[in-house]
């Protein structure tokens, strides 16, 4: 019974926890979509702690995979300093500003201050 419960309880964690992000997901996702820039999701905030000590092991396999499966979102925006090595192209493709949705957050990219401080214009 006891060696039951050790193999359950991390795998109801590991449920419990998937549960979490992808209702977070989908709220952050909602909330996204009445801001009315272009969105681009990812399963995992490129800040967590966790993913910091693994992403770039994870996305060079991941990136390995045929077609969408490897040119993806998320292997574009899901690891440290992607704005880096994208530079302007985010911009190029999606226009002056855009979101990145992750469930802990919602990331907004503008090519520069001025289009948050428009005058007569409200903020987005």
């Amino acid at each position: 019974m006891a060696l039951l419960w050790v193999l359950a309880l991390p795998t109801l964690a590991a449920g419990l926890l998937v549960i979490h992000s992808i209702i977070s997901l989908a709220r952050n996702y909602l909330v996204a979509r009445q801001i009315g820039l272009p969105i681009r999701v990812i399963p995992i905030d490129h800040t967590n702690p966790l993913w910091l000590a693994v992403d770039r092991k994870v996305l060079s396999y991941v990136k390995r995979l045929p077609g969408f499966l490897g040119d993806n979102s998320f292997t574009r925006y899901n690891f440290r300093t992607w704005e880096m090595h994208d530079r302007l192209r985010p911009h190029q493709e999606m226009g002056d500003a855009f979101v990145i949705v992750t469930p802990a957050r919602i990331w907004f990219y503008r090519t520069s201050a001025h289009l948050l401080f428009q005058p007569g214009r409200s903020s987005p």
